[in-house]
């Protein structure tokens, strides 16, 4: 197999550094799962804190990319991240489109996903 073949040829830190990425990448599946299994829990949490258009970010991490209602404040997030990541068992980043730069935002759209 030409693939295993060029693992043979890597040295010990590039194979080291290539495991470390694979077991990132099992972790990140196992959450991703996780999250596809409490849908429906994970969405009726948002909007109970007056979340709503939520995204998910994948990256070395899970994130994801809310946008609150106006009425809604700092404490609302807050409480928003605590529930998530007893729900999830996992220690998300949650992020308001609020606060983000236009160009920011942009980007992070690109590699969101909408739950």
């Amino acid at each position: 197999n030409k693939f295993m073949q060029e693992i043979e040829q890597l040295n010990l830190d590039e194979k080291l550094s290539l495991s470390k990425h694979l077991i990132k990448n099992v972790q990140l599946q196992k959450y991703l799962d996780i999250i596809n299994n409490n849908k429906d829990k994970l969405l009726k949490i948002c909007s109970h804190y007056g979340a709503y258009n939520i995204h998910l970010i994948k990256s070395e991490q899970i994130d994801f990319l809310v946008t609150l209602e106006e009425n809604r404040s700092l404490l609302d997030l807050g409480g928003l991240l605590m529930e998530l990541r007893a729900l999830l068992n996992y220690d998300l980043n949650l992020i308001s489109e609020g606060g983000l730069k236009p160009e920011d935002k942009e980007k992070l759209l690109k590699e969101a996903i909408l739950l």
